[in-house]
C-alpha cells in the first residue's frame, strides 16, 4: 500500500473484515499505512449504534473513509463538500479543488450525489451519454441529464435493487456511504 510520496508498506488486506493489517507488526492500518487507534481514542461516531448501516459506516470508517466528527447524523442530508470529502478519500486524492466555494455547503439529493460518484469513476464519460441507457426505476421526476449515471450506477450494483429512487430527494450521509461501500466491494 501506498503509505506517502514515493513510499509503499506491504500489508494485508482482510476483504471479509474490510481491513489492512501491517506485514510486520500485524497491526490494523488505515489505507494510508497509518495504524488505527481503538475507536474511543480517535473520536469514532458516537451515534450510529443501531443504525442500519452501522456495520458499513464502521468499515468504511476503518478503511480510512469517513468525516471528521463525533455525532455524524447518518440520517441529515449530505453537502457536497462532505460527499467530496469522502469520494477523495475513496481515491486517496487530494481534496478537490471547487470555483465556487459556495457549492460546497448545498445540501444533494440523490440523484446529484449518484452523479458525483459514477463522474469520479471510470464510467462518467460513458453515463454521460443518458441516451443509450434505459433508466431503471419507475421514477418520472428525474433529470434527464442524470438518467445515464443513475442507470450506470445500478447496473454496477451500486444502487439498491427496488421499483423507486427518489431522485429529488435528500441524499442521507448513510445512503452516501453505503453507495460508495457498494463501489468499493464491487466484484471485478
Amino acid at each position: 500500500m501506498k503509505s506517502g510520496e514515493n513510499q509503499y508498506t506491504l500489508a494485508y488486506n482482510h476483504q471479509k473484515a474490510s481491513m489492512c493489517l501491517d506485514a510486520f507488526t500485524a497491526q490494523e492500518v488505515d489505507y494510508r499505512g497509518q495504524v488505527v487507534e481503538k475507536e474511543e481514542n480517535i473520536g469514532f461516531y458516537q451515534d450510529i449504534k443501531g443504525h442500519p448501516y452501522e456495520t458499513i459506516i464502521t468499515s468504511l470508517y476503518h478503511s480510512g473513509i469517513y468525516l471528521e466528527t463525533k455525532q455524524l447524523k447518518p440520517n441529515a442530508i449530505i453537502t457536497k463538500k462532505e460527499l467530496l470529502e469522502l469520494l477523495n478519500q475513496m481515491d486517496n486524492m487530494e481534496n478537490e479543488s471547487i470555483d465556487n466555494k459556495q457549492e460546497l455547503g448545498q445540501t444533494l439529493t440523490k440523484e446529484q450525489g449518484i452523479y458525483h460518484l459514477v463522474e469520479r469513476s471510470m464510467y462518467g464519460k460513458l453515463a454521460s451519454r443518458q441516451d443509450i441507457f434505459h433508466y431503471p426505476y419507475q421514477d418520472e421526476d428525474v433529470d434527464e441529464k442524470l438518467k445515464g449515471y443513475i442507470a450506470v450506477a445500478y447496473g454496477l450494483d451500486w444502487l439498491p435493487k427496488q421499483d423507486r429512487l427518489n431522485p429529488k430527494a435528500g441524499l442521507t450521509k448513510a445512503e452516501a456511504m453505503l453507495y460508495i461501500y457498494n463501489v468499493m466491494n464491487q466484484k471485478k
